[in-house]
C-alpha cells in the first residue's frame, strides 16, 4: 500500500472521501460491505484519525447485525481488527467480542482460510491481552472453547489446507502455545 501511495498520490485525496461515502451510507451497508470496507480501511494503512473517524460508527453497525455475519465476513473482521485498528477505536473490542460470540454459530461454515485467520486472530487478540483487560471482550475465557470448535472444522477440511491457510494456522496455533505459557497465571 506504501509503494500504491507513492506511485498513486490521488489515493491519499480519494481516502477522505470514501470515509465520507461510508459514513453517508451507513444504513444502507450489508454485512458483507461492512466486512469489505472494514477490511480494506486496515489494508489502505488508515492513520488512527481516520479509522477513529470511521470505526466507531462500523463497529456500532456490526454488533447490532453481528447475527447477520457469515463465516467469511467475521474471520475477515477479526482479521482485520487485529490489525491497527485495535488501538483506534475502543468498539472495536466489543465488536470483537460480538463477532467472536457467532463462531459457533457459523463453524461449520468456515473454510480453511477463514479457521486459520480466525485462530491467528484469537492468537493476536490474547497478545494484546494488557490492552484488553479495560474492555468487556472475553476473549481469554473463550479462546478454548472457540479454538476447539475451529479446530474440529480445520481436521474435517484438512485435505483443503493450502500454503496460504496452513502456514496461517501452524502460526496460530504456535502463537496460542507459547502465549499460554507466557500467560499461565492468567489463563
Amino acid at each position: 500500500i506504501p509503494a500504491l501511495r507513492e506511485k498513486a498520490p490521488s489515493v491519499e485525496r480519494l481516502v477522505p472521501c470514501l470515509l465520507q461515502s461510508v459514513k453517508k451510507n451507513m444504513d444502507d451497508l450489508s454485512p458483507q460491505m461492512i466486512s469489505n470496507v472494514i477490511y480494506a480501511c486496515t489494508r489502505l494503512q488508515l492513520s488512527k484519525e481516520q479509522l477513529g473517524d470511521v470505526m466507531p460508527l462500523l463497529a456500532e453497525k456490526t454488533i447490532g447485525k453481528a447475527g447477520d455475519f457469515n463465516a467469511q465476513d467475521i474471520s475477515n473482521i477479526i482479521w482485520a481488527c487485529t490489525q491497527e485498528t485495535l488501538d483506534a477505536c475502543p468498539d472495536v473490542k466489543l465488536l470483537i467480542s460480538a463477532l467472536l460470540n457467532e463462531v459457533p454459530r457459523t463453524v461449520n461454515d468456515y473454510k480453511p482460510l477463514e479457521i486459520s485467520q480466525i485462530i491467528w486472530g484469537i492468537a493476536e487478540l490474547q497478545h494484546a491481552m494488557p490492552v484488553l483487560k479495560q474492555y468487556e471482550v472475553n476473549v481469554k475465557d473463550r479462546k478454548e472453547e472457540l479454538t476447539s470448535l475451529l479446530l474440529g472444522q480445520a481436521w474435517l477440511t484438512l485435505q483443503d489446507f493450502d500454503g496460504r491457510s496452513l502456514p496461517n494456522l501452524c502460526s496460530g496455533l504456535a502463537r496460542l502455545s507459547a502465549l499460554k505459557a507466557d500467560f499461565a497465571g492468567e489463563l
